[in-house]
């Protein structure tokens, strides 16, 4: 959505962030970075009480469960997003260099 900003408005990436829209496509993509968090901290609560894991040893849990195998999962989706709304525009830029 940054993207469509910057292309829609022919502005740099640092103008777009500055305007409404720019600003709005980036709450939402942090929201969105947000609620991932959310649910991941949700998860590791109800995988610690089905575990009977409580105290500092729902911390690994954490690790193992959310961290390597949830919250990269999510993050990889965040990061596809951002490329693919941005792939356009910096292929623009690689091609100018």
């Amino acid at each position: 959505k940054i993207y469509d900003v910057m292309r829609d408005n022919d502005i740099s990436y640092q103008d777009a962030i500055e305007t409404d829209a720019g600003r709005d496509a980036l709450l939402e993509l942090l929201l969105h970075r947000h609620w991932i968090g959310f649910h991941a901290e949700s998860l590791r609560i109800v995988s610690a009480e089905e575990k009977k894991i409580s105290g500092l040893g729902s911390l690994s849990l954490y690790r193992d469960e959310i961290e390597k195998k949830v919250g990269k999962q999510a993050m990889d989706k965040l990061l596809d997003q951002f490329s693919h709304e941005t792939e356009s525009y910096f292929s623009e830029l690689i091609k100018k260099m």
